[in-house]
């Protein structure tokens, strides 16, 4: 059973990140980025002893077009010997965030509820002027490798919304439970 822990206000700094670009839709995102998973862990060198590093960075999202990702891994270490991808870095802020516990195909529901929950708080994100399917920062963090966890009801997945730099409610992040989540 999927299980959810949040929403919570956390302040981050910036992660420098290599990624590669994926261009799919809502149809295809399941079947579009798990190989792209997979080049990018053998182009970063990871061997399992550093903490599982991989995030999708949505860049744009358009539920009925096209979704722009990049398939992304935190640097610990030098950059990879490749042109096959971009590097950049996770803005620093303040994130809206929620763990999701379970199978990945009830992210999409729980990013849902949590956007719901932002717009009753009046929360406001971090979006591009000239985009207005763009964001600065929305990430799916996947906490653990499939490899160490095999059954998708242990797989974690911090879902990270980065919130504009404009003062906002601040009573979130001292006492995130004291606001009832919407039902």
């Amino acid at each position: 059973m999927d299980a959810e822990h949040g929403p919570w206000i956390e302040d981050r700094q910036e992660i420098p990140y290599f990624a590669l670009p994926v261009v799919t839709d809502m149809d295809s995102l399941a079947r579009d980025v798990p190989p792209v998973e997979d080049k990018l862990l053998s182009l970063v060198g990871y061997t399992g002893a550093d903490p599982y590093p991989i995030f999708w960075r949505y860049t744009s999202i358009n539920m009925s077009g096209a979704l722009r990702v990049d398939v992304g891994a935190r640097l610990t270490g030098p950059l990879p010997a490749t042109t096959a991808g971009n590097t950049g870095v996770l803005p620093a802020g303040r994130y809206l965030c929620r763990l999701h516990q379970g199978d990945p195909g009830g992210v999409a529901k729980a990013t849902g509820r949590l956007l719901d929950w932002a717009q009753v708080q009046g929360l406001v994100f971090d979006r591009p002027e000239s985009d207005p399917d763009g964001w600065i920062c929305r990430l799916e963090e996947y906490l653990v490798d499939p490899a160490d966890a095999q059954d998708p009801r242990d797989w974690r997945i911090r879902i990270a919304l980065k919130l504009t730099d404009t003062p906002q409610v601040q009573h979130l992040a001292e006492h995130p439970a004291a606001v009832p989540e919407p039902t």
